[in-house]
C-alpha cells in the first residue's frame, strides 16, 4: 500500500466518525429542546394553577362532540340572539331553544326529523303547540290579556276549545268538519248550554234564568221553536212559529199557581184560553176571533157550569148556565137586551120561558104555576095590561 492509498483510508474513517459525532449531537439537541419545552410547559401550567378562573369566556360558537367525532350540541348564534341546538349520535336535531322577537323559543323534533312541540313567547303571553307522528297539529295552549285558552285538534281541526269569554269561562266541541256540536258558557245569570245539528244550527240551549232554569228548542233554520222557563210561580212552556216575536202556544201557572193554556193566531191575538180561574179555581175555556175578541166564554163555578156567546163586537148575544134548581137559557138582540129567557120556572114545578121586546120589556111569559098548570101571561108594549090564558079559561 502506498502513501496515497493510507492517506484516503484515513480520510475515510476520519469522515464517517465526523458524520457520526454529527448524529449523536442532532439527538442531543433535540433532547435538550423536548427537556426546555416540558421545563416551560411545567413551569406554564404551575403557575396558571395558581391563577384565578376567568368570570367571561366569549366565543361565535361552542360545538361539542361525542366519541365518534360527530356533532351533538352546539351554542351559537341564531337570527334573533343566541340558539342551543341538540342531536342524536344518529345526526338528528331533537332540540332547539332560541329566542325570537317576543322572547324565548323552544322546539322539539322526533328522531325522524318530525315536529312534535313547540313553545314560544308572543306580544300578548305565549302558546304552546303538539303536534302528532304524522305531524299534524294536536293540542295548542296560549294566553293573551284576556286569559288561557286551549284546543285539542283532530287532523288539524279543532274539536275540543276552552277558553275565555266575556262573562267567564267557554266549552267547546267541534264534530270533524269543524262545526259547534257542543258549547258550555258562564253568563251574567250562571251558565248556559248548547248543542248544534250537523247542519251548524242550533237545536238546544240551556240556560239560567232571573228565577232558575230555561229551555230553548231550534229548528233546523236556528229559529226558536220551543222555550220553557222556571219562574217564582213555576214552570211556563211557550212554543214559538216563523215569527220569533209570536208565541202560538203558551202553556204557564199564573200568580196565583193555577195553570193556564193560551193559543196565539198567526198575528199574535190570543184564540184560545183554557186553564183554571184564579179567582175560584175552577176550569173556563175562553175562545177569540181573529181580532182577539172573545166570542165564547165556558167557567165553571159553584152552582156547575156556565157557557156564553158573544158576536164580533164583543156583545153578548147567548147564555147557558147551571143553578141549584135547573139550567137556565138567555138570548139577547144586537144590543145585549135579553130578549128570550128560558129555564126553570119560579113560580112552580116545571120550566117556564120569557121574551122581552127590544127595550128589554117582557111582553110574554109561558110557564108553570104552583098548582103545576100551564099558563101563559101576554103583555102590551108598556107593559100596563096584560092578559092571562089558563087551562080552565
Amino acid at each position: 500500500m502506498n502513501n496515497t492509498e493510507q492517506l484516503q483510508q484515513r480520510l475515510m474513517v476520519l469522515e464517517s466518525r465526523i458524520n457520526s459525532m454529527q448524529r449523536s449531537h442532532t439527538r442531543y439537541r433535540l433532547i435538550c429542546a423536548a427537556l426546555g419545552c416540558a421545563l416551560v410547559g411545567g413551569i406554564t401550567l404551575a403557575a396558571t394553577m395558581h391563577r384565578p378562573v376567568a368570570d367571561i369566556v366569549q366565543m361565535h360558537r361552542l360545538e361539542i362532540v361525542n366519541a365518534e367525532g360527530k356533532l351533538v350540541a352546539a351554542l351559537g348564534i341564531g337570527e334573533d340572539g343566541g340558539q342551543l341546538d341538540i342531536w342524536t349520535n344518529t345526526g338528528a336535531n331533537v332540540l332547539r331553544a332560541g329566542t325570537s322577537t317576543d322572547g324565548g323559543d323552544l322546539l322539539l323534533w322526533n328522531t325522524n326529523r318530525q315536529h312534535v312541540y313547540s313553545a314560544y313567547a308572543t306580544e300578548s303571553g305565549a302558546a304552546m303547540q303538539l303536534w302528532d307522528a304524522d305531524a299534524v297539529i294536536a293540542a295548542s295552549v296560549t294566553s293573551d290579556a284576556t286569559g288561557g285558552t286551549m284546543h285539542l285538534h283532530n287532523t288539524g281541526e279543532s274539536y275540543l276549545s276552552m277558553l275565555p269569554s266575556e262573562t267567564g269561562g267557554l266549552f267547546q266541541l267541534r264534530n270533524m268538519h269543524g262545526d259547534i256540536v257542543t258549547e258550555t258558557a258562564t253568563a251574567e245569570r250562571g251558565a248556559t248550554f248548547g248543542i248544534w245539528n250537523t247542519n251548524g244550527s242550533r237545536s238546544h240551549l240551556l240556560q239560567s234564568a232571573p228565577d232558575g232554569g230555561e229551555l230553548m228548542l231550534f229548528n233546523e233554520n236556528d229559529m226558536l221553536a220551543l222555550r220553557g222557563i222556571a219562574t217564582a210561580n213555576g214552570g211556563r212552556f211557550m212554543l214559538h212559529g216563523a215569527d220569533d216575536d209570536v208565541e202560538p202556544a203558551r202553556l204557564f201557572i199564573d200568580s196565583a199557581g193555577s195553570g193556564r193554556l193560551t193559543l196565539r193566531n198567526s198575528t199574535g191575538q190570543t184564540v184560545v184560553t183554557a186553564g183554571a180561574s184564579s179567582d175560584t179555581d175552577n176550569g173556563f175555556l175562553a175562545l177569540s176571533n181573529a181580532q182577539g175578541r172573545r166570542v165564547l166564554s165556558n167557567v165553571a163555578d159553584t152552582h156547575g157550569g156556565t157557557l156564553e156567546l158573544r158576536n164580533n163586537d164583543g156583545v153578548r148575544m147567548f147564555g147557558v148556565g147551571a143553578q141549584p134548581n135547573g139550567g137556565l137559557l138567555n138570548m139577547m138582540n144586537a144590543d145585549g137586551q135579553p130578549v128570550v129567557i128560558a129555564g126553570y120556572s119560579q113560580e112552580g114545578p116545571g120550566g117556564g120561558i120569557s121574551i122581552n121586546n127590544e127595550r128589554g120589556s117582557q111582553v110574554f111569559h109561558a110557564g108553570v104555576n104552583a098548582e103545576g098548570d100551564g099558563m101563559t101571561v101576554i103583555w102590551d108594549r108598556e107593559t100596563r095590561r096584560r092578559r092571562v090564558l089558563r087551562p080552565s079559561e
